[in-house]
């Protein structure tokens, strides 16, 4: 759900950075939705990817932690590419992350039932 919401306002950010609409602070809004988003979706993800490797905790953390840092990277190096002098290139980027975020989960995440707890 929160990424559906981080998409949806991504979309937002590049229809308001390709229209000037709202000027900053209509950036500012759906920026803010994207980033709240990432704290929501962030912390989960982490505990759904480390989960099946709990006897390599720590490498398995630091996997996940270079994958962030690499991902950012390139998305800095895009936008940097793209830079034209507006906003459209980050609001572009940030909007295409959320979306292949959402589609990565909806194409690749494993669903299984909920197990019992033994006790």
């Amino acid at each position: 759900m929160a990424l559906a919401v981080i998409a949806a306002a991504g979309l937002a950010l590049v229809l308001v950075a390709a229209t000037g609409i709202g000027g900053l602070p209509g950036l500012l809004v759906p920026l803010f939705v994207c980033i709240a988003g990432v704290g929501l979706v962030q912390p989960n993800s982490a505990v759904a990817a480390m989960q099946p490797y709990g006897q390599i905790a720590g490498s398995a953390s630091a996997l996940l932690g270079t994958l962030q840092f690499v991902v950012g990277a390139l998305a800095g190096i895009l936008v940097g590419v793209l830079d034209n002098g507006t906003a459209l290139p980050m609001a572009a980027v940030v909007a295409g992350c959320g979306l292949a975020a959402l589609l990565l989960v909806q194409l690749l995440a494993v669903r299984s039932a909920p197990q019992a707890v033994q006790g």
